[in-house]
């Protein structure tokens, strides 16, 4: 509250925090004027008197500044392509600002749900916009983002999990771990790269949903945003990953071709990125297991049946190659 209220904010008091297990995330309400800020999204107000922001806490030495300066700039970077996207408010030409050894942004409050489920027309307006999102993407050059690939997603991972992995399944999982890595080394060079989402799941699609108006859809937390294939930004969309007879990939790609080629050739890495994906999420839980959250979160971590499921999906990975 001191920090929001630094920036010229007079905030109520009222909070409530909102789902991130990275970044700490809280809706606020303030009141009054609010100081001067550019925005391509205007701040909604919910009464005659108040309105609300959302301000993200980032988790300290995960990110350089430069780094989250660039998921910043991206955003920016699509609303100037009329995408919508929830960019940060500026306050005199800044985005970020330090609150300790941390470092916090604050957005527009965006009206929006999140969809249950999508229907095959719904599936091809996401991947319009996923299209879109990826024609900027294209242009868009970070200097300071990870590229996907073994080393940073793969080895690092299995670096952190060494300490927490049951001794009996560390020879199998490392096994199935470093043929998924030797395969996708072999394989993700071909792909196409350029800046994309990178945790593009349902959970971060947003819908409006505007009384007798058009649905639109627009993607949030770009946190993860990194240099990487372009598949990577569908596969998390899908409910069943099967890619033959798949009706909602058939739809995805067919909006999305409809503004950007894509290159089938590099559905076949799936299965591999799936695999990288289950590795990076365990070394994830790993680095922040001394957050109590996380203990709280996934207190299955540490049970051997956990292990099992996820050597299991390797494996089934590695069945899918």
């Amino acid at each position: 509250m001191d920090a929001i209220e630094s920036m010229g904010f007079n905030p109520t008091g009222r909070y409530v925090q909102l789902n991130s297990y990275e970044n700490r995330v809280f809706e606020l309400e303030c009141e009054g004027e609010p100081p001067a800020f550019e925005s391509p999204m205007p701040v909604i107000p919910t009464s005659e008197n108040t309105y609300r922001l959302v301000t993200k806490v980032y988790r300290p030495h995960r990110w350089s500044r430069a780094a989250i300066q660039e998921e910043h700039s991206f955003l920016y970077a699509l609303t100037e392509e009329g995408i919508p996207a929830v960019a940060p408010l500026k306050i005199a030409g800044e985005t970020l600002f330090p609150l300790g050894e941390m470092s916090y942004c604050l957005f527009p409050k965006a009206l929006g749900r999140m969809p249950q489920e999508l229907l095959w027309t719904e599936l091809e307006d996401v991947g319009k916009q996923l299209a879109r999102l990826h024609n900027v993407g294209a242009r868009f050059k970070p200097l300071h983002r990870p590229t996907l690939d073994t080393q940073y997603y793969g080895e690092q991972s299995l670096e952190q999990i060494q300490n927490y992995i049951y001794p009996e399944l560390a020879k199998d999982y490392y096994q199935a771990a470093e043929q998924l890595m030797d395969h996708l080394d072999l394989t993700l060079g071909r792909a196409q790269h350029l800046t994309i989402h990178g945790d593009c799941h349902k959970g971060n699609i947003l819908q409006t949903d505007p009384a007798g108006g058009m649905k639109e859809y627009f993607f949030v937390d770009f946190d993860d945003i990194c240099s990487g294939p372009v598949v990577q930004d569908f596969w998390m969309l899908l409910t069943d990953t099967n890619l033959r007879n798949n009706p909602e990939l058939d739809h995805l790609l067919k909006g999305y071709e409809t503004l950007r080629t894509f290159n089938e050739e590099e559905l076949s890495l799936i299965p591999a990125l799936q695999g990288l994906r289950i590795v990076y999420y365990a070394g994830w839980i790993a680095k922040r297991w001394e957050d109590p959250s996380f203990k709280n979160l996934f207190p299955q971590y540490l049970d051997y049946n956990y292990w099992v499921e996820e050597l299991r999906a390797l494996e089934e990975c590695l069945r899918k190659i």
